[in-house]
């Protein structure tokens, strides 16, 4: 049912490694949702505004690749 629906076959890969890709790119981001307001907060930057920051240019960058679903790719937009 996903191969079909995701055209899994055609794009050369596997449920599972999908799921793998999707678990890794969200233990990454969780990773720098916590870390870099630390390392931003121990420079004398607020670490509220650098957490709510983060995680709104995670979440439209995010979004934004959502839409360019031609790429086989996915960027992980907390750390540029």
């Amino acid at each position: 049912m996903l191969d079909r629906y995701f055209q899994l076959k055609a794009h050369g890969t596997t449920v599972r490694t999908e799921l793998l890709a999707g678990l890794t790119t969200f233990l990454t981001m969780a990773y720098i949702v916590v870390v870099n307001p630390v390392i931003l907060g121990a420079a004398g930057v607020p670490v509220a505004a650098v957490a709510v920051a983060t995680c709104l240019a995670s979440g439209f960058g995010s979004i934004l690749m959502d839409y360019c679903r031609t790429t086989r790719w996915r960027s992980l937009p907390a750390w540029a």
